[in-house]
């Protein structure tokens, strides 16, 4: 399983504990993330692209919010920020 941190590019700012997991093609809240663990996915990864899921507050569908680039995540344009910038999530194994 991989765990989700902050990065640099998070307006929150890097580090601390993960705040996701990823279990297949699956996101997870996991218990460093504000709002505590989650039962439903939040997030489905498709190829390089990361999609809300019904378990997401605002609902699934829609465009891509992240993009997946090597072990970094950034914001796709499916975003409410937009895409683009630093990334705002990095992948550990």
């Amino acid at each position: 399983m991989c765990r989700i941190y902050k990065a640099s590019g998070h307006p929150d700012g890097q580090g601390g504990p993960a705040w996701f997991k990823i279990k297949g093609d699956h996101i997870y809240k996991a218990t460093g993330h504000p709002d505590g663990i989650s039962g439903p996915a939040w997030f489905r990864i498709n190829g390089d692209r990361i999609y809300k899921t019904a378990g997401h507050p605002e609902g699934g569908g829609g465009q891509a919010w992240f993009r997946i680039h090597y072990d970094r995540i950034y914001k796709a344009s499916g975003h409410p920020d937009g895409a683009g910038g630093s990334a705002w999530f990095r992948i550990v194994k």
